[in-house]
């Protein structure tokens, strides 16, 4: 679809140019995260600030440049003519405003904005934005819908991972010997089945790869390097893709090896046929071994390889077929990743009590692997699975769950979080909405030409949680070094408070104080990433 410029505005915006009051020079909004009633119950009291450096770099300048300061002004006036009549009110269709901006050639804005990395507390604004040229205080409120449209993504994201990880840490601290790399790799982003377009996965991985550098979005990787000067190699990849597969595969290979059961399959595969035929094995269970034992020699014979166990019968490839082809398993260069992927996830990893005592399920996958495979006792007292097996659970997997599955390792069994990681996407990144974190833009200040600098503010009785600052803002740590923030300063006052954390990000189509993926990370971690 082909974007106006124009008009990436809720309808309504296209009065407010005509319905300001006159002599309006200056317009100075603040963009906060004003509530985490809405996300895990208040659990998550800070914002992980993200994503303001690619919506710069992308919309701002790439995107404008190309879509309106070097495009035809008069083919996007007549598309924007034509749409407003029809759809909206005549009278706001007047255009001057536009050419006037296409004719100055640049956003005439600043926005300052706290270091992406920062902890926020909620209802501190972590961006403002003001314009520089008195012609143009219409253009700060107008920008609002681009910008939220935008930015409550990656920044929601980037908190809800920040804050996954964050639960997990203390158990990887008292189970693993490096609990930094576990946590680091325990999670992996699937936000681009997930997500409502590529775009919002790219930035959702963006996100999520501040804290964790597993993922399945390859292109988030790309984001990073574009926008956040990340370096991509075998070496240094902000996020790392694993081979898995998926169940359209696995139909395909079953279908195909129970057909090849009747003429003949391969010599090496043949002593492991004629074992699972002796013990009556379901003709299924069969095929899925053989095409396993494919893949682990000629597919992909080294390197992490996660296969999804549950298309037919996810306890027969645990109980049947892993101890069937261990010594295929443990001779291969690299690790099997076992992946169910339906049922209840904590009940197929620790087990169900209510199954069958003695039997797969009532033990749980943990369980069985430890039996098949073996292992060892790390320094934290904790056990370890043979390191060319592991198990990987992807399917609705909650912050509840998460835990429930990390206590069971820490006090129950004694079998280290290490040996699982855990799939998050649509279930996590996207039961979210704008108003998760409560996120809005309140103009709070403005300047006119005959009474000069004048505090806005918003203060509704019948919501005191949406009240906005007054006035410019300065945001800084105190002397305990806890993030705080003054209103109702004039903007010069603003801009030179004592620690102001509020850091110029862009000014008339600049980008100013870019940092790298890998500054950010630090931040957020300390250095502890």
């Amino acid at each position: 679809m082909k974007k106006n410029p124009c008009l990436l505005v809720d309808a309504y915006k296209l009065g407010h140019y005509f319905q300001m009051p006159p002599g309006v020079q200056v317009v100075y909004s603040t963009w906060t995260a004003r509530s985490a009633r809405h996300h895990m119950d208040g659990k998550y009291d800070h914002t992980v600030v993200f994503g303001h450096q690619g919506f710069i770099k992308d919309v701002l300048v790439d995107w404008f440049n190309e879509n309106f300061f070097n495009a035809d002004i008069d083919e996007i006036e007549r598309d924007f003519t034509r749409k407003v009549n029809a759809v909206f009110h005549p009278k706001y269709a007047s255009f001057d405003r536009f050419r006037d901006l296409h004719n100055l050639g640049y956003l005439p804005i600043a926005i300052y904005g706290v270091p992406e990395g920062t902890l926020l507390p909620v209802n501190i604004p972590d961006h403002v934005i003001v314009n520089t040229d008195t012609e143009f205080a219409w253009l700060p409120q107008y920008l609002e819908d681009i910008w939220s449209c935008r930015l409550w993504l990656p920044t929601t994201s980037a908190t809800t991972a920040y804050y996954r990880r964050k639960e997990i840490l203390p158990y990887a601290e008292l189970m693993c010997d490096d609990p930094i790399v576990a946590t680091r790799h325990m999670c992996g982003d699937f936000s681009m089945r997930g997500m409502e377009n590529e775009d919002a996965a790219y930035v959702s991985t963006a996100g999520h790869l501040l804290s964790f550098d597993r993922t399945a979005t390859v292109e988030g990787n790309a984001y990073l390097e574009q926008f956040y000067d990340a370096i991509i190699d075998c070496d240094n990849a902000p996020g790392i893709g694993i081979p898995s597969l998926e169940h359209s595969v696995v139909c395909q290979n079953v279908a195909y090896y129970k057909e090849q059961l009747a003429i003949g399959v391969p010599k090496y595969m043949q002593p492991y046929v004629r074992k699972a035929m002796r013990d009556n094995w379901e003709p299924n269970l069969i095929a899925e071994m053989c095409f396993i034992l494919r893949l682990l020699t000629e597919v992909q014979p080294e390197g992490v390889l996660t296969y999804v166990s549950d298309t037919y019968d996810y306890w027969g490839v645990v109980s049947r077929i892993l101890p069937t082809i261990k010594d295929v398993i443990l001779g291969r260069k690299g690790c099997f990743s076992i992946r169910p992927d339906s049922g209840d996830p904590i009940k197929i990893i620790t087990g169900d009590p209510n199954a069958e005592p003695g039997s797969p399920a009532f033990k749980g996958t943990l369980y069985m692997l430890r039996e098949i495979f073996g292992g060892f006792i790390n320094d934290k007292g904790y056990f370890v699975l043979n390191p060319h097996i592991r198990m990987i659970y992807g399917d609705a997997i909650t912050s509840e769950i998460t835990e429930s599955v990390c206590k069971w390792c820490a006090y129950h069994s004694k079998i280290s979080i290490e040996n699982i990681a855990f799939g998050i996407g649509a279930y996590t990144y996207q039961y979210v909405t704008r108003d998760t974190r409560g996120y809005a833009i309140k103009a709070t200040n403005a300047v006119f030409d005959d009474i000069g600098e004048v505090p806005l503010y918003k203060a509704p009785k019948t919501d005191p949680g949406k009240r906005s600052p007054r006035g410019c803002v300065a945001v800084f740590k105190d002397d305990r070094g806890i993030i705080q923030m003054v209103d109702g300063l004039d903007l010069v006052q603003s801009l030179n408070y004592p620690g102001q954390m509020l850091i110029p990000k862009f000014e008339d189509g600049e980008v100013l104080n870019s940092e790298s993926i890998y500054t950010i990370q630090n931040r957020l971690w300390e250095g502890k990433f």
